[in-house]
């Protein structure tokens, strides 16, 4: 986990869904407001409706780019505060993981 925030925004910077998506359970269950914005639901279920939203949402912003400004860790968790270039937002990002991948992941974004 100490690592985890510098690999995940690489991961995300470099575009490879197959690498984002190797931090993550099957049974992954993520929260974001700005899925609500996207696809009307706020919560997505499981790996494979990841990878679609997730997928998408590469196409739309082919230069996106994540900035690690802090990271704050718990008991088998993770919160990275980071600038989304792209979207030009802070986010913070929560991660709880189980054996070693992210089960549960919840998204805040600035206003």
């Amino acid at each position: 986990m100490e690592n985890f925030a510098e690999v995940w925004s690489a991961g995300w910077n470099s575009h490879d869904l197959d690498t984002i998506l190797s931090h993550y359970t099957d049974d992954i269950e993520m929260t974001s407001p700005y899925m609500v914005q996207v696809i009307g639901v706020g919560t997505l279920q499981g790996k494979s409706a990841l990878r679609e939203y997730w997928r998408q949402g590469l196409d739309r912003n082919p230069a996106l780019e994540f900035r690690v400004l802090d990271v704050a860790y718990g008991v088998d968790m993770v919160s990275i505060y980071y600038h989304s270039v792209t979207a030009k937002k802070n986010v913070i990002e929560s991660f709880w993981f189980r054996d070693g991948r992210v089960y549960k992941c919840n998204s805040a974004y600035a206003a």
